[in-house]
Parts: C-alpha cells; structure tokens; sequence
C-alpha cells in the first residue's frame, strides 16, 4: 500500500511542477513582454486624419485654396506650437508634415528667416537630419 501513495505524491509534484511552469510561461508572454506599438494600419489611419485636417474647407487647419497651398495659411501652420497642433489634429502619435517636390525632394520651408525648417510638428522627428519645427 506504500507504493501506491509514492506514486500518487510523485504525480502530485510532477502536475505542481507543471502548472508553475506554465503560470512562468504567462507571466512572461503576457505581463512582461513590451507594450504593443503602433501599427502600420493606425499611423496609415492617421497620417489620413491628418491630411484631411489640412485639405478639408472646413477644417480651422486648412492650408489649400482650389487645390493649391495658400502661403499664409501654411506660414500659420508652421509658426503653430506643436501641443495645440496636435491636439486641434485630434491624434495619438506624433507627426511631421512636410512638402515634396514631384521628383519626392524635400522643401524646406521659412519661418521667419529661417530656411532650415522642414515643417511642422513634432521636433523629436528629423526629416534630412533637420528637426521637423
């Protein structure tokens, strides 16, 4: 009859062994690993939102007049301050806007007498090595 509870106490420590194996095993895939970044779907969804902001008639944000950027509204934009920007815009991630020529060449852009700005928002973005405002 003492063989017979080993085996049961043998089983008993092999099935603890296991399940805390396994509580280990979730704890490190599911508690410990790096939160999730974003996606390319939601950075495509909202470089969108961000575009429509700077082409929609009745967006405070807008910088095009008949399908042409009007200078002042684009020289408001980038003398803009990036936290309002970015909450007006209504996004999570930050962002750069900046223009290209037809031929994908970055224009810089003026604020005030500086030529060295890229465009506008966030300055922890470098477009070229130059911080984007």
């Amino acid at each position: 009859m003492s063989n017979k509870n080993e085996g049961q106490a043998f089983s008993f420590d092999v099935m603890v062994a296991v399940v805390i194996f396994l509580f280990i095993l979730f704890v490190f895939f599911f508690v410990l690993r790096a939160p999730e970044t974003s996606t390319t779907e939601s950075l495509q969804n909202e470089a969108n939102i961000v575009a429509n902001e700077l082409s929609s008639g009745s967006s405070p944000l807008n910088i095009m007049d008949n399908g042409v950027i009007d200078d002042e509204k684009l020289q408001k934009l980038i003398n803009s301050s990036y936290p309002p920007l970015k909450g007006a815009i209504r996004v999570k991630d930050d962002f750069c806007i900046y223009i290209q020529d037809k031929s994908g060449n970055l224009l810089y852009l003026r604020r005030g007498d500086d030529f060295n700005v890229t465009g506008a928002g966030s300055p922890i973005i470098n477009i070229s090595d130059i911080p984007c405002s």
